[in-house]
């Protein structure tokens, strides 16, 4: 087969993503549509990027003074976290500071510049130390020492003194899923507004709330600006389970089948997933259960509850509570439930 032939073969369709994580984008698309159904939602608000690089690098996009304010920090931090992965460029935390800041690689008082390819970020230790040393200078001083964090120091600035930074391959990835995700929002025809994680964090910080992954999401774009959280809202967590395997059936490690093909998946009109309450009067398994349930074909399910699996339940003592829909909700009590219609 030609060299053409076999690129032709592994070259993938424009806009292509492994399923994985075509199977996030879908979730949040299937949800959004749930929610619609059920609230009257009137626009989305997307956090499309974790930091506005169009802002960083060209300074007067929104005005000098736009540019030079707490948000534009926010959003220079935040893309720093990301580019070092939350820990120090220098030393990578051995010098176990948990204050991270901004750092210029050529120091202000030695004419460096506030441009992104002149900052790093250091822990507070390593700033510190490493003063306003032109970055030849500071690598001299380490070059001649013996201890572990300084050998670390060297070693890592030597690169970023070349400009040699980790890679943003990743951030690109995932800003192209995000912009990806907002054409699939588009289908709703509702207003879609949208933020940079700097923006959020700035909208955070700036009314004193707390660090939450939910709390963010309410704090996303312009509207995020002046929230109202009432103390008693319990937010909802969804992690999505899916349906079931594919798999016709079990295989051992060598790729031979070891349990007999798949049958019906419906069990005296149970299905695995599906929520259930079964309250067994008498025997050894006396008592109430509520959760999620495995159907065995001889009608002896097992229930996943709170306190772990019960096994071998009667169906005769079940009783539908709801239909799987391949999510599992719970709030931060750690109720489990599993949605879908009622039964």
């Amino acid at each position: 087969m030609s060299k053409k032939q076999l690129a032709h073969i592994n070259q993938r369709s424009k806009g292509w993503f492994a399923p994985s994580i075509h199977s996030r984008l879908d979730n949040i698309t299937n949800l959004s549509r749930k929610l619609i159904k059920l609230t009257p939602i009137k626009s989305f608000s997307v956090e499309n990027v974790r930091f506005d690089t169009q802002l960083m690098e060209n300074p007067n996009i929104q005005g000098v003074e736009y540019q030079q304010g707490t948000l534009f920090e926010k959003e220079v931090k935040e893309y720093l976290l990301y580019l070092f992965g939350h820990k120090c460029g220098y030393c990578k935390g051995l010098s176990n500071d948990p204050i991270l800041e901004r750092e210029h690689i050529i120091p202000r008082s030695k004419k460096g510049s506030n441009k992104i390819g002149n900052l790093a970020l250091a822990c507070r230790t390593c700033n510190e130390a490493k003063n306003n040393y032109l970055p030849q200078e500071w690598l001299e001083i380490l070059g001649k020492s013996k201890s572990k964090i300084n050998i670390m120091r060297f070693k890592n600035f030597s690169k970023i003194a070349k400009g040699l930074k980790p890679s943003m391959r990743d951030a690109a990835l995932m800003n192209i899923i995000r912009f990806k995700l907002v054409d699939n929002l588009r289908e709703f025809n509702l207003p879609i507004e949208l933020g940079s994680g700097g923006l959020t964090k700035f909208n955070r910080t700036n009314q004193n709330l707390p660090k939450d992954h939910w709390i963010d999401a309410a704090c996303i774009g312009k509207s995020g600006e002046n929230i109202i959280i009432p103390n008693n809202l319990i937010p909802l967590n969804i992690k999505a389970i899916g349906r079931g395997s594919r798999q016709m059936c079990r295989v051992d490690k060598f790729g031979f089948p070891r349990t007999k093909p798949k049958k019906k998946g419906d069990v005296y009109g149970f299905k695995t997933g599906d929520l259930v309450k079964a309250i067994v009067l008498k025997g050894k398994k006396q008592g109430t259960y509520q959760g999620r349930v495995a159907v065995r074909e001889t009608g002896n399910f097992n229930i996943s509850t709170k306190n772990g699996v019960i096994q071998g339940i009667s169906y005769r003592y079940c009783r539908l509570l709801q239909k799987n829909d391949g999510y599992q909700y719970s709030n931060h009590n750690n109720l489990i439930t599993t949605g879908g219609r009622q039964g």
